[in-house]
């Protein structure tokens, strides 16, 4: 008598071995290429790699076991979906121009850091837009016309110049350590998310830049506009300007703090137009707000002063002033009275202790 099958899954033992079988011979018509972690993995097909060590502009095709030696080189072999271009440590003497929309310049094992250890020792050019990440440049031209996207800049540490013309309607920087740059622009936003934007001077009459959530350093602002909002602002001594500004320039403080660097006293500020937004703002006796043109101390008058929606202006007691101010007046605290001491001598007290 027959042993009656047991059911599984795809009906009796019998039928599931014939189902095995099937398959195995189906698979053994395949071939794979290596791993992930192989030679043959495809994603490895969309890089561009770039080294100085090993890296050859006549054979080299680009692949990670057979770079190129420049920038210059590997932005000629971008095409298609081959836009990223890897760069592994080295100092890069030369000025490379990204012309295909979407490049990515990324320095080579370099995620989240601020600056790796590849240094372009040039300008980086781009006139279309494009992603700039984890690089130490000296200098960024930016001509990229509005129509062809924007340029992003991550996780650099840029020194020199950063120009953008007015074909360049905006420009994002995240995260970047820049020191000692002149910001150039002609018309369009710059701006600047986090990092460290030390020592940045802004000199053009149509250039609109915007920090946020960031430390700066003593800036600079000789032409344009500049915002700060939700950073700090830090002057180098307790004697010298946090922030200074040329005549005609505008500058907007939202949600701010200008300090020295013991983070105990608001540091002198050089102003010509000054917008404060939900700031708290201190007057306090060795804080100074300076002349246009003078390093601080002066008394000289600015050209306005305009508090929006500030939660209160503090001002501590003073000696009161042997000096008139010429063409203007002077307000001060002395003994908790609000005094007004005009250009003529004359004091008038505004408010009683």
């Amino acid at each position: 008598m027959a042993i009656p099958s047991r059911q599984i899954g795809w009906g009796t033992e019998e039928n599931l071995l014939w189902q095995i079988s099937k398959q195995l011979d189906y698979l053994s018509g395949i071939t794979y290429s290596s791993g992930e972690t192989g030679s043959n993995f495809s994603g490895y097909d969309y890089e561009i790699h770039v080294s100085q060590v090993d890296g050859n502009n006549t054979t080299g095709t680009g692949a990670l076991l057979n770079p190129v030696a420049t920038i210059t080189k590997a932005l000629t072999l971008v095409s298609g979906a081959r836009k990223t271009i890897i760069i592994h440590p080295g100092t890069y003497t030369e000025n490379p121009s990204i012309t295909v929309q979407y490049t990515v310049l990324v320095a080579a094992g370099t995620s989240g850091v601020i600056g790796g250890n590849a240094l372009i020792s040039g300008t980086v050019t781009t006139s279309v837009g494009c992603t700039i990440s984890g690089l130490k440049m000296t200098n960024i031209s930016i001509t990229a016309p509005a129509a062809t996207g924007n340029v992003n800049i991550l996780n650099c540490d840029i020194s020199g110049t950063l120009t953008k013309s007015s074909s360049a309607d905006y420009t994002l920087i995240r995260f970047c350590d820049i020191g000692t740059t002149n910001i150039t622009s002609t018309a369009g936003t710059v701006a600047i998310f986090g990092g460290n934007p030390s020592f940045i001077t802004v000199n053009n009459a149509g250039a609109r830049v915007l920090v946020r959530n960031a430390v700066a350093i003593s800036p600079v602002l000789l032409a344009g506009n500049a915002t700060f909002a939700d950073s700090i602002i830090i002057a180098t001594t307790s004697t010298a300007n946090a922030l200074t500004t040329s005549a005609g320039t505008i500058v907007t403080l939202a949600s701010s703090q200008i300090v020295i660097p013991t983070f105990q006293n608001v540091a002198r500020v050089s102003l010509s137009g000054f917008y404060s937004i939900f700031n708290v703002v201190y007057d306090k006796a060795n804080s100074t707000l300076a002349a246009l043109s003078a390093s601080g101390g002066s008394t000289e008058s600015i050209d306005y002063f305009q508090f929006i929606n500030a939660d209160r202006l503090l001002m501590q007691n003073v000696t009161a002033p042997t000096a008139s101010l010429t063409g203007g007046g002077i307000i001060y605290v002395e003994a908790g009275a609000l005094k007004y001491r005009g250009s003529s001598g004359t004091v008038t007290i505004l408010g009683p202790a």
